[in-house]
């Protein structure tokens, strides 16, 4: 029995110290959406205190434009909690305290506690990656640009080379038929 509490008082620490200072946002809601519990790194990427968010529904830290499909969301997830990644293929947004808003990704997962299940939300801010996505798609399109000159140019020169060899070819035919009916001798030296 005294094994067993030790496992549980150092699990609890494990579990404690992974809360604490995991660098990612963690976030735990009862099924009604409420924080009842926040990790520090969360509350600085938010810049909430915990006082001010705990007891908050969770909408608190989305954009005003999303709570009504968000609440939606959250209680049909609630009905069947499953560990998976929330809004494949749509853009998520967090909301701070000052009201600025920044991309996040989310992964989702539950949990039973005194008979409640309670849901855990991962939250990484993706500033950053979104950041450089979109200088490399402004590179692309400076690239595309480019090339489109490029061969604008490359095009033009074509059409310039051609008209010239069509000239070239009307000079040579003229001396050609120059030299061919001269009815004179004609020699070229150098």
């Amino acid at each position: 029995m005294l094994q067993h509490i030790s496992n549980n008082i150092e699990s609890s620490n494990h579990f404690e110290a992974f809360f604490e200072f995991a660098t990612m946002g963690i976030l735990v809601t009862d099924p009604r959406g409420r924080i009842i519990a926040i990790n520090p790194f969360a509350l600085r990427e938010f810049g909430y205190s915990e006082e001010e968010l705990t007891g908050k529904n969770i909408e608190i830290l989305i954009p005003q434009r999303f709570h009504h499909n968000h609440i939606h969301r959250r209680e049909k997830y609630a009905e069947n909690p499953q560990t998976r990644p929330m809004g494949l293929g749509m853009n998520l947004f967090g909301v701070r305290k000052d009201s600025t808003e920044f991309p996040v990704e989310v992964s989702l997962g539950h949990y039973t506690s005194d008979s409640s299940k309670n849901i855990v939300a991962f939250i990484t801010n993706i500033s950053v990656r979104k950041a450089a996505e979109a200088e490399i798609i402004k590179l692309n399109i400076e690239l595309e640009n480019t090339v489109t000159h490029r061969t604008k140019d490359l095009q033009e020169a074509m059409q310039l080379l051609g008209k010239t060899n069509e000239r070239l070819e009307n000079v040579l035919t003229f001396q050609k038929t120059l030299l061919d009916t001269a009815g004179a001798m004609i020699i070229a030296t150098d």
